[in-house]
């Protein structure tokens, strides 16, 4: 977490959220696309924290695209480029789960339950035949969505006031209510 000069002196996080498709098949393209990402994300205009790219997407879902199967090996080495590439730009990355379109009211109610700032980055586009509807978005603990994404690809970044997470609503706070006694066999 930094306290760039161009933002408030209050802490924040500026969190990213990065909303394509993979290429499929080809997972050096995809690395390539990353590569871009990460470094929109690490530019000084953006200067992102924390990026977070949509589940599976060096490989996309599914194996019939590829050219053959990834070995654990292969696997290294992609991560290994992905961690060179965010020590590189000085950030963090996630690779998220999405639900699909009605993620939302889920991401909200983790939110309010949690007391955190919840986020789902999800993919767009088409593979084999399902249809990936984009929608990322990004909650505040009080419900609040403060970034959604269309159906297009691009980066979508905001801040999060980690101050906000000490200043909620009380009666919201739902941890309160647990009855941890209830929950033995």
């Amino acid at each position: 977490m930094k306290n760039n000069d161009d933002r408030s002196t209050e802490r924040t996080m500026r969190l990213g959220l990065v909303q394509d498709a993979p290429i499929f098949g080809d997972v050096a393209q995809t690395l390539k696309q990353m590569n871009t990402y990460i470094k929109q994300a690490g530019m000084r205009n953006e200067k992102v924290d924390l990026l977070v790219f949509p589940e599976l997407y060096v490989t996309g879902y599914y194996a019939k695209g590829w050219p053959c199967r990834p070995t654990p090996d292969d696997e290294l080495e992609w991560i290994n480029q992905i961690h060179a590439l965010a020590q590189s730009e000085q950030l963090w990355i996630i690779f998220g789960h999405p639900y699909g379109s009605w993620h939302q009211i889920y991401t909200a109610a983790r939110g309010l339950e949690n007391r955190a700032f919840a986020a789902t980055v999800n993919r767009i586009g088409e593979e084999y035949g399902d249809e990936f509807c984009g929608g990322s978005c990004v909650f505040h603990p009080n419900g609040t969505c403060l970034v959604e994404a269309d159906d297009r690809p691009g980066l979508k970044t905001c801040d999060l006031r980690l101050s906000d997470l000490h200043d909620l609503d009380e009666t919201l706070n739902y941890f309160r209510f647990r009855r941890p006694e209830l929950y033995q066999l």
